[in-house]
């Protein structure tokens, strides 16, 4: 990529370093450097950065959560268990503690994306050491964005695989077909226009001397790809892959740039600060990418409430207390239209009520984040059924109060237990990511997957884990075995007592050289062990015994080789390896059966099972998937599409045990 394509980030970030001055209401400092300014907390009224003209927004102030009386015994528990916040301080680089706000905005929005900007505030100056090492940060200077940072040819964020070190420099630079020199310098950075008058003639200021580099970090292993560190409360992460990045770069440079530009929501941006919660959505743009396909095919249960497709904007706003307040605000064009949508917005929220009592119903069913948020449905659904709603000129308002209480206490705490275990899965993720990479690197110097070590008798001695040992940077220990002893031999058995963390799942125990990632192994078809899945056709010759069918890519025996090429299914559609429910020897050749019946997976206190796909990819799988779709992945051969939505193809109605 070439560098031009990183100057509206560096634009970017001169603006939002200028747009928090102005929200702040802080006089323009032409002489002082752009970034890491304080924060006169007094003075702060609207968002910190949001534009003006921004298409939605979500504001939640999570301090007046953190300090309501409902919560605080839970947020003094909460610390005794550090692990049970430790993703938020992970995801945002300061501890739940010591945030103040979280915002996410949206420059441009369709159904199509892109992606929020998400904005952090804190309670006070965060410590930016301990910040960026949480993030593990990198700097992106100007020389950084030729340094080696780029997008592919699919909007990917990655380190550019065409850096090539410089004859003259120890730095790297982007090498150019021509010529190896480096390149020019970036021009100058325009910096946004300010209001000028005669008492401040600030178009004529002369810059300022020294660093006004904007604060700019590349993020490893974050879901967040920039983060720009605006001042000493502001931060603002942004993800940067993805087809549609630069569109909402484009869109956000565009209105930093030109600050008088204004909106429908520009209102409510200026006093969301008054609200623990705050958002609103400008949805003409989404409406549009509605119509006309969906007026025309509306599904039956929604045409009641067509007159709400004239709402030009959606302002909701909440309140802590006791009880809690809530207002939504939907804006039309005349006063007509709202004392026609006001009735059937009435109508509408009693609907929803139902239907979250409905699901608040089917989660306490679930295990994880699921049955969590549980309680927090059944608070929604009590206050949307109470609601008053009333015409008032253009507007139709609907207001509510909500009893919090200890229900939402309890709600929040499992949530942040889920979101402690959420951040286990993520670990557990890495671990089977290097597991895939293995694979592939063995299927590279082999030609064929591993398989277990057998005997010439056909006795089963090592498990295809030590294979890939060599390949998980593990050869000394590797060498150390023996591959003509079984894994309990007087050799091997003291190297099966290892562990590995390559091997573990966080946050599930097992005994000491044990793992939970396993393979489907299928019986050896030399001995005429095959399986017919349940639901397919009884092939062959009618009276005669069915051939094999079904197989995945471990076979025992060790003699049927897999060839990832000639896998007719697509290594993207079958899996590899899976978290087991139970956890079996390392180093011994015990994986999960794959024959007439499936065995459970995953851990069972979690709803979700993690999987590696044979193409090297990671997803999180329902534990209640049906048997006959699970089969379907996990068989190389069956020849069958696998459904599109994994999602939904759960048993709804498991046996009981």
């Amino acid at each position: 990529m070439s560098r031009p394509r990183f100057l509206p980030l560096l634009v970017l970030a001169v603006g939002l370093s200028a747009a928090v001055g102005v929200s702040q209401g802080q006089p323009p400092q032409p002489a002082q450097p752009p970034v890491l300014a304080p924060i006169d907390a007094n003075a702060a009224t609207a968002l910190p950065v949001v534009p003006k003209s921004t298409a939605a927004f979500l504001s939640i102030k999570l301090s007046d959560v953190i300090d309501h009386p409902d919560f605080k015994p839970l947020f003094a528990e909460l610390k005794k268990s550090p692990d049970a916040v430790e993703g938020l301080s992970q995801l945002f680089g300061v501890g739940l503690d010591e945030i103040d706000r979280v915002t996410l905005f949206w420059p441009a929005i369709s159904q199509r994306g892109p992606e929020p900007v998400v904005v952090v505030t804190t309670r006070e100056a965060f410590n930016e050491v301990r910040l960026l090492k949480a993030l593990n940060a990198r700097p992106v200077s100007e020389r950084g964005f030729g340094h080696g940072f780029g997008h592919d040819d699919h909007g990917h964020f990655h380190e550019d695989a065409h850096v090539k070190p410089s004859v003259n420099s120890t730095v790297d630079v982007l090498e150019k077909p021509a010529e190896k020199a480096p390149p020019p310098p970036f021009p100058p950075v325009p910096v946004p226009p300010k209001e000028c008058d005669a008492q401040d003639p600030c178009a004529n200021a002369p810059l300022a001397d020294g660093p006004t580099e904007p604060q700019i970090y590349e993020l490893q292993g974050s879901p967040f790809d920039l983060l720009f560190m605006v001042d000493e409360r502001t931060l603002v992460f942004l993800s940067a892959s993805g087809p549609s990045h630069d569109m909402l770069m484009l869109s956000l440079v565009s209105q930093l740039l030109q600050k008088k530009q204004t909106s429908p929501l520009a209102d409510a941006i200026a006093t969301a600060t008054k609200h623990t919660l705050a958002g609103g959505v400008y949805l003409p743009p989404l409406l549009r990418d509605l119509q006309p396909p969906f007026l025309r095919e509306m599904p039956p249960e929604l045409a009641p409430y067509a007159a709400l497709l004239a709402t030009r904007t959606g302002v909701i706003t909440g309140d802590m207390g006791k009880p809690a307040k809530a207002t939504l605000t939907l804006s039309f064009d005349t006063e007509a239209a709202a004392r026609r949508a006001a009735p059937v917005l009435e109508e509408g929220l009693k609907e929803l009520s139902a239907k979250a009592i409905e699901e608040a119903t089917r989660m306490k069913g679930r295990k994880g984040p699921d049955a969590a948020l549980s309680p927090l449905f059944e608070i929604a659904a009590t206050g949307m059924k109470k609601a008053t709603v009333k015409a008032e000129g253009t507007l139709v308002r609907a207001t509510t109060e909500i009893d919090v209480g200890p229900a939402a206490a309890t709600a929040l705490a499992n949530l942040f237990q889920g979101m402690g275990e959420r951040k286990k899965f993520v670990e557990s993720t890495n671990n089977l990511k290097q597991i895939g990479i293995a694979l592939h690197s063995y299927h590279d110097a082999n030609g064929h997957l591993p398989m277990n070590v057998y005997s010439p008798k056909g006795e089963p001695l090592l498990s295809w884990r030590v294979q890939l040992l060599p390949f998980l940077e593990q050869d000394a220990l590797y060498r150390q075995f023996k591959m003509d002893e079984p894994w309990d031999g007087p050799n091997n058995k003291k190297l099966s007592e290892l562990v590995l963390k390559v091997f573990q799942v966080p946050g599930r125990e097992a005994p000491n050289g044990h793992t939970y990632f396993q393979a489907f192994i299928s019986p050896d078809p030399a001995k005429g062990k095959g399986v017919r899945p349940p639901g397919f056709p009884q092939p062959g010759i009618p009276g005669q015994p069915a051939p094999f069918m079904g197989r995945s890519w471990l076979v025992e025996g060790g003699k049927v080789r897999t060839n990832l090429v000639q896998i007719p299914d697509g290594t993207s559609n079958t899996i590899g390896v899976v978290e087991a429910r139970t956890s079996v020897i390392w180093s011994k050749p015990d994986d999960l059966p794959f024959g007439e019946k499936l065995p459970a997976l995953g851990d069972p206190n979690w709803d979700r099972f993690a999987a590696l796909f044979l193409d090297g990819s990671v997803r999180s799988l329902p534990t209640r998937l049906k048997p006959e779709v699970l089969r379907l992945l996990i068989d190389i051969q069956d020849g069958t599409p696998v459904p599109n939505n994994l999602e939904e193809a759960v048993d709804r109605n498991p046996p009981k045990k």
